[in-house]
């Protein structure tokens, strides 16, 4: 069966089956969208197993050094 344009003389459903047709496809549509976890918003810390920058379970040196050597500048420069 090839896709057609409908033509003029085609029926058109009541907008109840409209409104019904248009959500079955949306469903579909989202249904196939990836699912990615939101990001947070700045202003806002985020919540516990979402996007975070410090992870416990993984050794970051670097990150260490730069968040230790981060907090005392604060204190030098009061």
């Amino acid at each position: 069966m090839s896709t057609m344009k409908p033509s003029r003389s085609d029926e058109v459903s009541d907008p109840d089956q409209q409104i019904k047709n248009s959500n079955e496809i949306r469903a579909g549509f989202d249904s196939l969208a990836p699912k990615r976890p939101t990001k947070p918003t700045r202003s806002e810390p985020a919540p516990l197993g979402s996007f975070s920058t410090s992870d416990q379970t993984t050794d970051h040196p670097e990150a260490d050094k730069f968040q230790n050597l981060h907090s005392q500048t604060h204190v030098r420069f009061l």
